[in-house]
């Protein structure tokens, strides 16, 4: 018998599930993981470091930073921009050449991606060796926001990022969460007060 809950959880055939879901994906729970990232607001330094992948060439900004983890392990990297459903309508026509990301490890392979995120496989990186990490980023666009970061996480010790030319990584303010006050939970009286507040 099926439960009726509004739990968000439902059950489907599997035959149906083959046929009308596209992909599924799996988020490792990393709230006890070391991370790192670089992070870089408003990047409108095209000029001075132009790009040189052929698909963007010049016009794409080009950055490389360096990765270290403290202990031997296997290390996540994903690079991140904004995602398309953030984008004006006029990027996504005006702007077809991708972001990219490599890492320097003799393969000479470069994951390209439109918008969004570029997770990569996870890499072995041993004790206090640091690997290249070279990333391209098509902000072509004027009404595209020249925002991007790579992050890094693992298991256990600490990783760090260092910029090819010293430049330091922005951050981004962390907000604390408070618990939501509706109406139902704080009072007819109270809800009041501060709509006449409010109004003041």
């Amino acid at each position: 018998m099926r439960e009726k809950a509004d739990d968000g959880q439902f059950f489907i055939q599997a035959e149906d599930y083959y046929k009308y879901f596209h992909d599924t994906n799996f988020t490792v729970d990393n709230s006890n993981w070391s991370s790192a990232y670089f992070l870089q607001l408003d990047d409108d330094s095209a000029a001075e470091r132009p790009g040189s992948y052929v698909w963007c060439g010049a016009n794409c900004t080009r950055h490389t930073l360096h990765l270290k983890s403290s202990i031997k392990q296997d290390v996540f990297i994903a690079a991140h921009t904004w995602d398309a459903r953030c984008q004006a309508d006029s990027c996504a026509k005006t702007s077809p050449m991708p972001h990219a990301i490599e890492i320097k490890d003799g393969s000479n392979r470069a994951f390209t991606f439109p918008s969004g995120a570029r997770q990569l496989e996870p890499i072995e990186l041993e004790a206090n060796t640091e690997i290249e990490i070279v990333t391209e980023w098509n902000f072509t666009d004027a009404d595209m926001a020249k925002d991007w970061s790579v992050v890094a996480w693992a298991e256990n010790g600490a990783l760090t990022f260092r910029h090819d030319e010293g430049i330091k990584s922005e951050e981004l303010p962390v907000i604390d969460r408070v618990e939501p006050t509706t109406p139902a939970s704080i009072g007819t009286d109270t809800l009041k007060k501060m709509r006449k507040e409010e109004k003041n």
